[in-house]
């Protein structure tokens, strides 16, 4: 027995949700078993489509709202501010989102003016987590939202800087320029205690120029 068969909708559906919903959720959307799906995606597979090897998966703690209730909480929210409400995700929140087929409004996602700015100033000079602790945003919010600007013409680094894994405490951009009149940025990464390529980086977010070679004090 083949059980009921499937219509092009359904699998249209599946294709383009399986990355996104789990498979307990697309059962129920299609009103089908969770086992259906599973075995359908197999043979999808099989058949050549490209489908992701894992499913989407859910903590029980993460179980899904009724609509109702959903609606509810994320009234005039944001996604993150959701997402630290329901102690899961901003990929769930989003996933769950699309499930119940609600569009994303401008004002869930929407990034201010100030937040533009703050962004713009602080990218290079603090890590993800720092500005996303400031805007209370996400770190992979922050990061998509730096790779927008850039593409939009904004002048930002390719890299966010990266937590310092030193003892060492990083300099002023005062204190740094003071440093590169006398000392090289070996000679500078030995007195503080870090890497030569971090204090490269710290010139580079600085927009500071190495002075020409000349000779140098001894460390």
């Amino acid at each position: 027995m083949n059980g009921k068969p499937w219509k092009t909708s359904e699998i249209r559906f599946l294709l383009s949700n399986r990355d996104i919903l789990t498979a307990r959720e697309i059962a129920d959307k299609l009103k089908r078993t969770k086992s259906a799906v599973l075995k359908k995606t197999t043979k999808l597979r099989k058949e050549g489509f490209i489908l992701p090897r894992s499913t989407v998966y859910e903590k029980p703690k993460s179980k899904i709202p009724s609509k109702s209730k959903f609606l509810i909480i994320i009234k005039n929210k944001s996604v993150s501010t959701i997402a630290s409400e329901l102690s899961v995700s901003e990929s769930t929140v989003l996933r769950w989102m699309h499930f119940y087929e609600i569009k994303i409004s401008g004002d869930l996602n929407r990034w201010t003016h100030e937040e533009d700015r703050y962004l713009t100033e602080n990218f290079g000079l603090a890590t993800l987590d720092e500005i996303g602790d400031a805007l209370e945003r996400s770190k992979a919010a922050v990061s998509r939202r730096a790779s927008l600007l850039r593409k939009s013409g904004k002048n930002l680094p390719k890299k966010s800087l990266r937590p310092q894994k030193f003892k060492g405490k990083r300099p002023s951009k005062a204190e740094l320029e003071s440093l590169l009149e006398n000392f090289s940025s070996y000679q500078i990464s030995k007195k503080i205690g870090t890497s030569d390529s971090n204090v490269r980086y710290w010139i580079k977010s600085y927009e500071l120029e190495i002075p020409e070679k000349k000779s140098k004090q001894a460390i």
